[in-house]
């Protein structure tokens, strides 16, 4: 795999992760951590790099770390545990001393190894009903994500919980008592939009902006653009706007020599998800 280079902004925050983790790790009772960082800004890689610089710590040589990942969303969202594991694998490239895991990796003697980190979504263990926590595979045995913690415990070792999109559902009861029953000695929750003013770690949007790694804004049509629709469809006249730029700019491209063929993008009104209801479309130079 290619090597990521982090940027300035990248080490910077991640510096301040590892000073206020070692700061809160030295406080006897449980520990939030709440980082923040914008769309866009390689939260999953900065998190992966801060795991990795953990383990090498010399200053949490005893430190006896587990990690739990979870991801937060429904199932519109696809299987956002699995898409940060591979994240995580890519960037490791097998390259350091940790095990990269998923709930298909249990078994029914299984605890969190030492610097292990294991992957799953929210809604595979969301649920006050213990049994309702069993996990199975076919042609096996019952295995229980409560077994596998309590196998854990008894190790002694100290499980670090990271929550992606932390805002989505972590203030509820039930959420509170799975965090509870995994009982992590710090919890670090990881978001674009935190709720509150409570954040510790925070990457500004203009230093993202001015890393390059998204963009400050987009272009739209302006009132000039519909100068000409008249009496036609605003939904097909916008379109034709659209694929009129699309047009365009692959002739740049192609006079240039520029192998990227531009994507239209069509958004439809979420509330509605019908074709030709209030559509809205854009375009974009990327592919």
């Amino acid at each position: 795999m290619r090597q990521i280079i982090l940027k300035p902004f990248q080490v910077n925050a991640l510096q301040k992760l590892t000073d206020e983790f070692l700061h809160k790790w030295k406080k006897e009772s449980k520990q939030t951590i709440r980082f923040q960082a914008p769309t866009g800004s390689g939260k999953t890689v900065m998190i992966a790099q801060f795991v990795k610089e953990l383990v090498n710590d010399p200053r949490l040589i005893e430190a006896n770390l587990a990690f739990l990942w979870v991801s937060i969303g429904g199932s519109k969202d696809g299987d956002l545990a699995s898409q940060s594991r591979k994240k995580f694998t890519e960037y490791y490239d097998g390259n350091v001393a940790i095990d990269v895991t998923g709930l298909d990796d249990l078994d029914r003697d299984k605890a969190l190894e030492q610097n292990e980190i294991l992957f799953f979504n929210w809604s595979k263990i969301k649920t006050a009903n213990k049994a309702g926590r069993k996990l199975r595979r076919d042609g096996e045995t019952e295995i229980t994500w409560d077994g596998m913690l309590e196998r854990t415990k008894l190790e002694d070792r100290n499980i670090i919980l990271i929550i992606d999109e932390a805002h989505r559902e972590t203030g509820t009861l039930l959420a509170e008592e799975e965090i509870k029953q995994i009982d992590p000695r710090i919890i670090l929750k990881v978001t674009a939009t935190h709720d509150s003013d409570d954040i510790d770690v925070n990457v500004e949007y203009e230093e993202v902006v001015n890393a390059g790694l998204i963009k400050e804004g987009i272009l739209s049509q302006t009132q000039e653009d519909f100068k000409d629709k008249g009496e036609q469809d605003l939904d097909r006249y916008v379109l034709d706007l659209a694929l009129k730029k699309r047009q365009e700019l692959q002739k740049i491209y192609n006079k240039n020599g520029i192998d990227i063929k531009p994507l239209l993008m069509i958004q439809l009104r979420s509330e509605e998800r019908r074709v030709g209801k209030e559509c809205r479309s854009r375009w974009s130079p990327y592919h």
